[in-house]
């Protein structure tokens, strides 16, 4: 889709869910899992998460207190007080609280077969955390996890280590949003570099850098606005990386480009529209009208990247374009409501449902 026709697209998006009623940040969330597994989260209730892509489940309580059952290795299980004063499980309690707020908590060593992996991410932390969290420190028996919430939607590069910026509040946010903005000039660098050696048009690698420009300034608008929210934003980390195969870039390019970029120019969209605060409205309208253009071109490049792709390759991609579109999905459902949201004109849970479902209903994402 061409740049002018999501522009179009996604200013008719968000004339359709303005009317939406705003959602307390008191109710309760419930998720499907990509296994069957149900995550609801509300003060004093309890919470089942499927273990995504190992095959294994969660049960957490999500209050304090709670009880928790987790199957976050291969196969493995473990059972344990979720809540404070509880032994070590498979599952880091979750509450419905701020979003920008990131959650640790103590987790059985059995737990972890190695690295982490997104998929263990996903079973310990839940869906609400995007498959992002950290190994925080260790000792023979337990590890301590630190969950990494994922409020803000875009393109996240191939190295990316988040969680500098924590906190709560406007502040935070967009320290967090000025991280994954930092994060993206790294992103858009480093594809431009990659693509040149696959022989990539020039047009594609014109645009590459003019989108790496675009992220550049995005960072220092994000940045103003969290000091302005009593944030001090810190910079993001990006791990040098080998160069991939043409098959890697798409998959990658198809989650953080064609499904979660394309999300985070639509509610940025929504931002430059609603936001109560005239100078977040300003900027806003700025940065939506280039992510437009930014999540355009992840389309186009997409297209470049299946002509050159066998059959077997070109079914893998597209099947991580459906579990990119249900993993975000999931993110949205279980969100908690950002505190003074309507300043920043942040969707509510209701609000980026139909946000998402209806640009869904486009076949983007199909």
């Amino acid at each position: 889709m061409k740049e002018r026709s999501l522009q179009s697209l996604f200013s008719r998006l968000v004339i359709l869910a303005v009317p939406l009623a705003q959602t307390g940040c008191g109710g309760a969330a419930s998720l499907d899992s990509e296994d069957g597994g149900r995550d609801s989260a509300g003060s004093g209730g309890t919470a089942t998460a499927g273990a995504a892509g190992i095959g294994g489940t969660a049960t957490g309580g999500a209050g304090t207190g709670g009880t928790a059952t987790g199957g976050a290795g291969i196969g493995g299980t473990a059972t344990g007080g979720a809540g404070a004063g509880g032994s070590a499980s498979c599952v880091v309690p979750r509450s419905m609280g701020d979003c920008s707020v990131r959650r640790s908590g103590v987790i059985a060593r059995s737990c972890v077969t190695g690295a982490l992996t997104s998929a263990e991410c996903l079973a310990i932390c839940g869906t609400a955390y995007s498959g992002l969290c950290t190994n925080a420190g260790e000792t023979e028996t337990t590890i301590t996890i630190s969950c990494s919430p994922s409020c803000v939607a875009g393109r996240r590069p191939h190295g990316f280590v988040e969680g500098q910026n924590a906190g709560s509040g406007l502040g935070a946010y967009f320290a967090r949003a000025a991280e994954l903005e930092g994060a993206s000039v790294a992103a858009f660098r480093g594809l431009r570099g990659e693509l040149r050696a696959h022989g990539a048009p020039r047009r594609l690698l014109r645009a590459l850098s003019r989108a790496a420009r675009d992220e550049q300034r995005h960072t220092r608008t994000t940045s103003a606005l969290a000091r302005r929210f009593g944030a001090r934003p810190l910079p993001a980390r990006v791990t040098p990386a080998p160069a991939r195969s043409l098959e890697a870039i798409a998959l990658e390019n198809v989650a953080e480009g064609c499904v979660r970029e394309l999300y985070g120019a639509l509610v940025a969209t929504f931002q430059a529209r609603t936001a109560r605060d005239l100078q977040v409205k300003g900027a806003m309208a700025r940065i939506a009208r280039e992510e437009t253009r930014h999540a355009a071109l992840s389309l186009s490049l997409q297209r470049w990247l299946e002509q050159r792709l066998d059959r077997a390759a070109l079914a893998r991609v597209a099947a991580a374009r459906r579990v990119a579109a249900r993993r975000l999905r999931r993110e949205i459902e279980g969100q908690p409501e950002l505190a003074r949201a309507e300043q920043a004109g942040l969707p509510t849970v209701l609000q980026a449902q139909r946000l998402f479902d209806s640009v869904s209903a486009t076949g983007e994402w199909v």
